[in-house]
């Protein structure tokens, strides 16, 4: 396949082409989650439209937008990369009011709300605004409260859930094993505990050592998924918590 461009109507000093969540081009067969969406003739498609737009200097600058298969990104031709890290507070207030001040009012509340659910992860927090936002402009409310939000959380998870599920795939199996029995602590509510996430584990027949808790919390932690206070742990977005648990198929997999 060679790229090809077409002359433009009109001059213009600098062309940007954006390619969204280039990671999600999947084949037609692959299941809703998505675990196979990884598309090695699409990067190699992109690394030969860069090439040519460099070959020809052409004014025109391409973003790539990667997903949870951020090592789709080792493949692909960059000159910068820049990784989006969790969002402070502050950032998630002003990005939340710059993009709905127009047609929508988040008050206070609600705008802290959404950044304890979060925790900042830019996708999560993506999730619940636009879904707030969407559905009150849906209903003809002219602002979002928490209880409103409370009311849509739900219908948010659920409306989001194949996006949660690059984040989910994206960890190893242990990982995994170690922040759905977090999860499920959290809810009861529980404390939890290297010993504690052992006991569930067994209770539940999920196959964990005690080395490989120890590992995945550091990892975990490492990744902000989870926060420690002393030696105890819990999931540090309620977001991600409740979707864990909302996920039937999921003890199923790990007991696998």
């Amino acid at each position: 396949m060679k790229p090809c461009l077409p002359e433009p109507k009109q001059k213009f000093k600098v062309f940007i082409i954006v390619f969204d969540e280039c990671d999600a081009v999947k084949d037609i067969n692959d299941d809703m989650h998505r675990t196979n969406f990884q598309n090695n003739s699409f990067a190699s498609f992109i690394n030969t439209f860069i090439d040519h737009i460099k070959q020809f200097e052409y004014p025109i600058k391409v973003i790539i937008t990667i997903g949870a298969n951020y090592q789709l990104s080792t493949q692909m031709n960059y000159d910068r990369k820049i990784e989006l890290n969790y969002l402070s507070k502050q950032d998630c207030i002003e990005m939340i009011q710059k993009l709905s001040a127009d047609s929508v009012f988040f008050e206070n509340d609600a705008l802290e709300m959404i950044f304890q659910l979060t925790n900042g992860h830019p996708y999560f927090l993506q999730c619940i605004a636009t879904s707030a936002f969407d559905y009150a402009i849906q209903y003809q409310k002219n602002s979002i409260s928490t209880k409103w939000l409370q009311e849509i959380l739900n219908l948010s998870i659920k409306r989001c859930q194949n996006g949660v599920y690059w984040i989910w795939n994206s960890l190893d199996v242990q990982e995994k094993k170690v922040l759905f029995i977090m999860a499920l602590l959290d809810e009861q509510p529980k404390k939890s505990s290297e010993k504690s996430i052992m006991l569930i584990a067994q209770k539940k027949g999920i196959k964990l050592s005690k080395d490989e808790i120890t590992d995945a919390i550091k990892t975990l932690n490492e990744k902000n998924y989870i926060n420690q206070i002393k030696n105890r742990y819990f999931v540090s977005a309620p977001f991600l918590k409740k979707w864990i648990v909302c996920q039937s198929d999921i003890i199923t997999m790990l007991e696998n």
